[in-house]
């Protein structure tokens, strides 16, 4: 597909968070798969991957509503994050820091998913395409809630991890 208007690329960032979804709630799976000793942090993860299923089909029904198809795009910044939390876990950390790096790696992750999501509610918006709007402005409110989470539950695991050292 050759990329000549707004609305070409407004499709191809749109197929790019499809996939930042779909990879990022494995990467969330994955974090809670290494085995994250703090069960607050463990449960939260978990709800953040299901809640990437849930955007999911939000965007789905933006795709519906915008009569089209999704491009078969891949985010590479993704596999990257994953990349760099499997290079971490090489160096052995105590099972306290493997938790607060596992909540740095879902927060790169969740970042990355609200500064996408903010350029594609602006587009959908110029664009006039309120029902897409919608469905992305819900996810974009779903994963500023979800940083909020993981931002108290970092500075508390850091807090007690300083106490204890």
């Amino acid at each position: 597909m050759a990329l000549e208007t707004s609305k070409d690329l407004f499709l191809y960032e749109l197929a790019e968070v499809r996939d930042v979804e779909r990879s990022g709630g494995l990467l969330l799976g994955m974090l809670v798969g290494k085995r994250v000793q703090n069960s607050d942090l463990e449960q939260v993860l978990h709800a953040h991957a299901q809640d990437s299923k849930r955007q999911l089909e939000n965007i789905d029904r933006c795709l519906q509503a915008l009569g089209v198809s999704p491009l078969d795009t891949r985010s590479a910044t993704v596999e990257g994050i994953r990349g760099g939390f499997e290079e971490f876990l090489m160096a052995q950390p105590s099972p306290e820091v493997q938790d607060l790096f596992a909540i740095d790696t879902a927060m790169r992750f969740v970042q990355l998913a609200v500064a996408s999501y903010k350029s594609l509610v602006n587009w959908a918006v110029l664009m006039g395409e309120s029902r897409c709007t919608q469905s992305l402005l819900a996810n974009l409110v779903e994963k500023e809630k979800s940083a909020g989470k993981l931002e108290r539950i970092g500075h508390e695991m850091g807090e007690r991890l300083l106490v204890a050292a």
